[in-house]
C-alpha cells in the first residue's frame, strides 16, 4: 500500500525554508532532474550523481520538509516529484526560475506531474 511521507501543507510552505533547501548544489541537481521526469524513484533521481544512499536520503528529506518535493512510498520504493503547483501558488515563477538557472528544460507549472495520495 502506498503512503505519502509527511510534508508541509501548501499554506505552510515558507520562502526561507524553500530557499534553504535550494541552496545546495546536490539538491539543485535533484530538482533539475525532477523537473524533467517526475515522479521518479529516488534511485533513478540520484543515478550518476555519486552520493551515498544516506546522503541522498538527507537531501530528499530536506527538500520534502521544505515543501519542494512530495515523496510517496510504495513498498520499498520511494517516488519523488516536485510540488510544482503548490510552489507556483505560493511563489509564482520561483521554481521556473530555479530550473532554468540550473540548466533544466523549459518549465511550466502544468508540464510537471505531481503525486497525489
Amino acid at each position: 500500500m502506498a503512503r505519502t511521507l509527511p510534508q508541509p501543507d501548501r499554506e505552510h510552505i515558507d520562502l526561507v525554508s524553500v530557499l534553504h533547501a535550494l541552496a545546495d548544489p546536490v539538491r539543485l541537481e535533484l530538482v533539475r532532474r525532477l523537473a524533467t521526469d517526475a515522479p521518479l524513484s529516488c534511485t533513478a533521481v540520484v543515478e550518476g550523481i555519486g552520493i551515498t544512499a544516506s546522503t541522498a536520503s538527507h537531501h530528499f528529506r530536506v527538500l520534502r520538509e521544505a515543501g519542494v518535493t512530495s515523496t510517496r512510498q510504495d513498498g520499498r520504493i520511494r517516488y519523488v516529484s516536485l510540488r510544482s503547483a503548490d510552489l507556483d501558488t505560493r511563489f509564482p515563477g520561483l521554481l521556473a526560475s530555479v530550473v532554468t538557472a540550473v540548466g533544466g528544460p523549459a518549465y511550466s507549472a502544468t508540464s510537471v506531474r505531481e503525486i497525489h495520495s
